[in-house]
């Protein structure tokens, strides 16, 4: 018995991936472009898929499906460097006026007994205060008119008149 053999040829597609125009292909090469799939009638190079004498589109690029749902969140990224300070803003709005303070309004000497002068402190709320000068020494107490007792330090030496340093302070109107 004689054998007799018959090239058939390619007889199944051949994938070769996306087109390039460099490549030769023979006849039954698949290839992709721009998204469609074709596949070569003969043996050609360097015509484009889109030639119908060289290819036969295979599979046409379908059209963009529908938005899918949002995915899961990832985990947490790493945290970033510190960026660099910005600018200086501007200065904001002058805030309201506060309320005024509790200063003195006057020291007045009210009396004195002897070796002892007494003196009256008159605060802008008109709370009072009394403290004693005895022979250039303060005494141990001063007694407020709103009822409080004070701890003073003995004072060791009294420089001139207790009225020229009274004067000689920054205690407000009245002194």
């Amino acid at each position: 018995m004689a054998t007799i053999t018959q090239d058939l040829g390619k007889v199944a597609y051949l994938s070769k991936g996306a087109y390039n125009s460099a490549t030769q292909y023979e006849k039954n090469d698949v290839v992709t472009y721009q998204g469609s799939s074709y596949v070569s009638l003969q043996a050609t190079k360097g015509n484009a898929p889109t030639n119908a004498t060289y290819w036969q589109l295979l599979a046409s690029k379908g059209d963009t499906g529908d938005k899918g749902d949002t995915g899961a969140q990832g985990p947490q990224g790493i945290q970033g460097e510190r960026g660099p300070q910005g600018e200086q803003g501007i200065q904001g709005i002058q805030g309201v006026q506060g309320e005024t303070g509790n200063g003195i309004s006057t020291i007045t000497k009210t009396g004195t007994s002897g070796n002892v002068d007494t003196y009256t402190i008159t605060y802008t709320n008109s709370d009072t205060d009394t403290f004693e000068v005895t022979n250039a020494n303060v005494v141990n107490e001063i007694s407020s008119g709103s009822g409080n007792t004070y701890s003073c330090d003995v004072i060791n030496e009294l420089v001139g008149d207790i009225e020229s340093i009274l004067t000689n302070l920054d205690v407000g109107e009245g002194v």
